[in-house]
């Protein structure tokens, strides 16, 4: 599987809102919880795996301490 659609499938936005909708795909909010960090951590440093430039900015921890 490519990095472009990894991200796209498993770990952009518009995927997690998708799954958060569908009730089925629900096992609780930790799972989109988690993505999204998952998600963010990945564009605050850069995510080879998944495509992502390290963007910081917005996405760095010292913004939104965690």
């Amino acid at each position: 599987m490519t990095a472009r659609k990894l991200y796209a499938e498993g770990y952009s936005v518009g995927s997690l809102r998708d799954r958060a909708v569908r009730r089925a795909a629900w096992d609780g909010i930790t799972t989109a919880g988690k993505g999204l960090l998952i998600t963010f951590a990945a564009l605050a440093r850069g995510e080879k795996r998944l495509g992502l430039p390290a963007l910081g900015g917005l996405f760095a921890r010292t913004v939104i301490p965690a």
